[in-house]
């Protein structure tokens, strides 16, 4: 992305964003998919108690849940550092795991269901991808002074 962008190849830089989100998001519904159908191999790797394994399956199906989100999260930090705008990839990181994943645990917890506080993560995700959708259309709009893709 940011040989192309300093080349003024403005296609190229969103050709290659285009194509890795695709690539992104393929291999994040596959790690999903895994996680939903495997919940307990995954977990035996660790050694996991039965006990574990009965609050670690519905973790990590909700969890990885999040993983659909956090391709095009992955991919817009990319785009944000490689077009020198690194600031806005440290902001959604920084966003994604203080102001709405803690706070959306906190919540949850205070429910008694520790299955709800597995949202967070989904949440927080999700909030960063519209976060980081802001920041890309901003990045955009500056760097290249166009809008129309």
């Amino acid at each position: 992305i940011a040989f192309n962008y300093g080349a003024k190849r403005e296609d190229r830089v969103i050709q290659t964003l285009k194509l890795a989100v695709m690539y992104a998001e393929i291999i994040m519904i596959l790690f999903m998919i895994a996680v939903q159908i495997f919940p307990v191999p995954m977990l035996s790797i660790f050694s996991a108690s039965s006990d574990m394994i009965r609050m670690g399956v519905p973790a990590l199906r909700t969890i990885s849940i999040s993983f659909i989100f956090a391709g095009i999260c992955i991919i817009c930090s990319s785009f944000f550092q490689a077009l020198g705008s690194s600031i806005y990839s440290m902001l959604v990181s920084f966003v994604r795991q203080i102001i709405f994943l803690v706070p959306c645990a906190y919540i949850f917890s205070r429910t008694g269901n520790v299955n709800l506080v597995w949202w967070a993560w989904p949440i927080a995700e999700l909030a960063s991808v519209a976060l980081s959708v802001f920041f890309f259309v901003r990045v955009k709009k500056k760097k290249f002074g166009f809008m129309e893709q």
